[in-house]
């Protein structure tokens, strides 16, 4: 039961994660004001903080070795991401970030 919760709140937060992250890289123009960055890249912050305390949670209550393992992965994703990005290639691992995003949601629904 724990499972199928803890799944739900982790593809919600997902979705919402990946969808912010395509507005935020396809339509830079609306985050020059200050106003509007500020609480946006916060609540994004916040969004991935769940994100990995979501997947770390799936993590524990998988059964398989493999799938933690696939799993932690995804969790950690943004962690390794951000230790080999740079600002010249940001859009490639935003995208590649996206796409873990993405692959993660699937994962998880398919598992």
């Amino acid at each position: 039961m724990c499972l199928i919760i803890t799944k739900y709140f982790f593809v919600t937060i997902s979705v919402l994660l990946s969808v912010l992250f395509l507005v935020r890289m396809f339509l830079p123009d609306l985050f020059k004001d200050s106003k509007i960055n500020s609480p946006f890249m916060a609540f994004l912050g916040g969004l991935v903080i769940f994100y990995i305390l979501s997947g770390m949670v799936i993590t524990v209550f998988m059964s398989s070795i493999v799938y933690k393992f696939i799993m932690l992965l995804f969790t950690l994703s943004p962690f390794i991401i951000g230790k080999i990005v740079t600002y010249q290639k940001l859009r490639i691992y935003s995208i590649i970030q996206i796409l873990c995003v993405i692959l993660s949601i699937v994962f998880v629904i398919l598992v």
